[in-house]
């Protein structure tokens, strides 16, 4: 395993460590209870790559680290490429202020973007088109959505209610985010989407019993996957009907969480996460 960048620095991931459906199918790696985000990444060469802190691209040959940046932003936790040369990524600065950088160049170089007063940490970012993206993250005021539409020229805040962990976004307009509220009885997860590309969202009715959800992903605007856990272990709930009804979804017992979730399609999808005492992918 390399050693981890002490600074944000963005790779791209060559391959999957595992998969797992159940039964188990392809490789997998057994190294203590060492959490799937660190390990899976670790075994593509990144310690702290994509999820952690960074700016970096990759070849079927590996990864090659194309950016840094020292110190002004010191984490970035998510990134979202709408083509082959523009992405954009979203994290948070040292003192905890947003922090969005883009290239339209296929990673030779990125800019930094500027957020609205008041936004704080982002951790979540996703660009249905090379002009359009919907952030998530905090704000002063607690939860915030950002959105732009002429790809990071100017971003706009829309104020929301609950504390949103991540986006999909099936199209320019059809977008969902996943995050959490605090109940009576402890947090639960949170469902938000949006028809009009971010500027109102509706709440959708997520199935007791899930603490928090941390990822989804919407191939299409009617089928999404969302992933997080429950007060025992790993949570997976999907919609088909545009999240008119979320249905909870069965995962192997010994997955103790799930971190992220990304769809092909609306009946093939990849989820990763962490297992006490294993490391590995959930398919």
């Amino acid at each position: 395993m390399m050693a981890k960048h002490p600074w944000p620095c963005m790779f791209r991931r060559a391959r999957t460590a595992w998969r797992s459906d159940g039964t188990r199918v392809g490789r997998r790696e057994r190294r203590g209870p060492r959490s799937l985000a660190a390990v899976a990444l670790g075994l593509s060469g990144l310690a702290a790559g994509v999820v952690g802190s960074g700016i970096a691209s990759a070849s079927s040959l590996g990864w090659t680290q194309t950016a840094s940046y020292p110190p002004l932003i010191s984490n970035l936790q998510a990134v979202s490429c709408p083509s082959a040369s523009v992405c954009t990524a979203v994290g948070y600065t040292d003192a905890a202020g947003p922090a969005v950088v883009a290239t339209t160049d296929g990673g030779a170089t990125w800019q930094a973007q500027s957020l609205p007063a008041g936004a704080l940490a982002l951790s979540g970012v996703s660009c249905p088109s090379t002009s359009v993206c919907v952030a998530v993250g905090q704000s002063a005021l607690g939860a915030g959505v950002y959105t732009t539409t002429d790809g990071g020229g100017t971003w706009t805040e829309h104020s929301v209610s609950i504390g949103l962990a991540a986006v999909s976004c099936a199209s320019t307009s059809e977008c969902t985010a996943v995050g959490s509220v605090s109940g009576a009885t402890g947090p639960a997860g949170a469902v938000l989407a949006t028809t009009d590309g971010g500027t109102t969202w509706t709440t959708q009715t997520v199935p007791a019993g899930v603490s928090r959800l941390t990822a989804v992903s919407c191939p299409s605007s009617t089928s999404c996957e969302a992933v997080g856990t429950t007060s025992s272990g790993a949570a997976a709930i999907g919609t088909t009907d545009g999240g008119t009804t979320w249905t909870t979804q069965t995962v192997p017992a010994a997955v103790s969480q799930l971190t992220a979730v990304s769809c092909a399609n609306s009946t093939s999808c990849e989820a990763v996460g962490s297992e006490s005492g294993a490391t590995g992918s959930a398919g």
